[in-house]
């Protein structure tokens, strides 16, 4: 595996999570929560604790 090919799957690799970490971190300051089911995908609005 060459230098330039081995970077790249690095990177790939440390973006994976640090996306999944962002986009959690949005949707609990949104106030949202995901729903993931086998054939569909809901957000739907939290209630806020005020």
């Amino acid at each position: 595996m060459t230098a330039r090919r081995l970077r790249a799957v690095l990177l790939l690799a440390a973006a994976v999570p640090l996306t999944a970490a962002v986009a959690a971190a949005a949707l609990r300051a949104a106030h949202l929560k995901l729903s993931v089911d086998r054939y569909r995908l809901e957000l739907t609005a939290q209630p806020r604790p005020d």
